[in-house]
């Protein structure tokens, strides 16, 4: 029993949070991941507050642009799937799905210029 007491005392001493040196050597993985991202980012890349102000901006801008894009075609969709037989809608929905591709690529291909513009942009 006076054995057990004591390896356990000894255990808490090194490893107690209370001890100084315990968070000495101990870094969460956050703080890790941050250490990494740090290294891996160039010092010239930083984004200033109002670059990174803008870049949210043109994101919101656009995700709205795609949202009112999309809400649009559906609406003709289902307008066609109303109106058409299942062999005709069957035909137009492949359409209406390819449309919908070629206009999200569009949009977020814009988007994705105007955020690469704001970064070159120095400030």
């Amino acid at each position: 029993m006076k054995l057990w007491a004591g390896l356990t005392s000894l255990f808490a001493r090194h490893t107690s949070p209370r001890d100084k040196g315990y968070w000495d050597y101990m870094k969460s993985a956050l703080e890790l991941a941050l250490e990494k991202t740090d290294e891996l980012v160039d010092k010239d890349m930083k984004l200033s507050s109002d670059q990174v102000a803008a870049i949210d901006e043109a994101r919101k801008e656009y995700e709205a642009k795609w949202a009112e894009q999309e809400i649009v075609l559906k609406g003709r969709i289902a307008k066609v799937q109303a109106e058409a037989d299942l062999q005709t809608f069957a035909e137009h929905s492949r359409q209406f799905q390819d449309e919908m591709n070629q206009v999200r690529e569009k949009i977020f291909t814009e988007r994705d210029e105007k955020i690469e513009k704001i970064r070159q942009a120095t400030s």
